[in-house]
């Protein structure tokens, strides 16, 4: 049997759940040659230092990657270093054991080092959790590529915290168990702020993409979806989940149903009082397209049980 444990001293963040491009504007007119590389990439990747760190316990086998640091970098959607953003790893042991360990804060310059502690390094696999406290930013789960070689991880292609907008008109708190509809940008939810606290309810922000425009390590990650909806903080919702109506930015035709999945973070409970996993899709139900053919519409179980990332496909 599986047993969750969090590492001694850890930060009131610790988790102890199981599991546009640049250009310069001298260049406009230039053109690329063919195998100049494009903004998110060599520039802005973390460069391996190397260093292979200590060597291996005696205790974790050859075939089970001994991790012993990690890092990492952490920007904004221009590819801007973010200042103060953790990054949070949560890896499953060779002995079954699931352990968050303390976040490790970036520097100026978006970069963090994160020490494993001894109890954790012989991992068989790792999930980064990536947020920026107090922002707009969603949080962000991506698995990390671990080594059996080399005990000092980098992860090369940076970690991106998009930005989503707050909604233009958020209803007062009033009778806080009543449902209302929150309006944003291609989207709206039925939000009891009861269900998630009167803070979160406050700093509620979301936005919709397309795959190309996700997170990198996130769209390689998921399910072959067709568009993504991203809600900021991220947090359960106790008792029945929110309904949720997106623009029909699909073309979809009225009556067609699109499947609509969740991915789980730091908690995210179904109605049947199951957690999903972190990092993990679970797909809901499905929702239709509205009479008039300009919504896509949820119902039921289908509704959202936590807001974090949430991935639509067409059936």
């Amino acid at each position: 049997m599986m047993r969750c444990t969090c590492l001694p001293l850890l930060s009131a963040l610790a988790l102890c759940a199981c599991l546009d491009e640049h250009h310069d504007a001298n260049h406009d007119e230039h053109e690329p040659a063919p195998d100049e590389p494009a903004h998110d990439d060599e520039a802005d990747h973390l460069q391996d230092d190397g260093d292979l760190g200590p060597a291996r316990d005696s205790s974790c086998p050859e075939h089970v990657p001994f991790t012993a640091s990690v890092r990492a970098r952490v920007v904004d959607e221009d590819g801007a270093g973010l200042v103060d953003a953790r990054v949070q790893l949560c890896v499953w042991t060779v002995d079954a054991r699931m352990l968050c360990l303390e976040p490790g804060r970036t520097d100026a310059a978006g970069d963090v080092l994160i020490d494993v502690a001894a109890p954790a390094r012989c991992m068989v696999s790792a999930t980064a959790r990536v947020l920026l406290p107090q922002s707009r930013r969603p949080a962000l789960y991506c698995g990390v590529e671990l080594s059996l070689d080399d005990a000092s991880v980098t992860v090369a292609a940076p970690y991106t915290l998009i930005e989503a907008a707050a909604p233009a008109a958020l209803p007062a708190l009033g009778q806080e168990d009543q449902a209302r509809a929150v309006a944003f940008d291609g989207l709206a939810v039925e939000v009891r702020p009861a269900a998630i606290g009167a803070e979160a309810y406050q700093r509620l922000a979301a936005t919709t993409l397309t795959p190309e425009q996700a997170p990198a390590c996130l769209a390689a990650e998921a399910p072959d979806f067709d568009l993504l909806v991203a809600f900021s903080p991220e947090v359960d919702v106790m008792g029945a989940g929110f309904p949720l109506t997106l623009d029909n930015e699909l073309g979809l035709a009225p009556g067609d149903a699109v499947e609509l999945a969740v991915q789980g973070g730091l908690e995210c409970t179904l109605d049947d009082g199951s957690a999903v996993e972190k990092a993990a899709w679970h797909t809901l139900g499905t929702a239709i397209v509205s009479a008039d053919g300009e919504r896509i519409v949820t119902s039921g179980a289908t509704s959202v049980p936590c807001l974090g990332w949430l991935g639509v496909r067409r059936r």
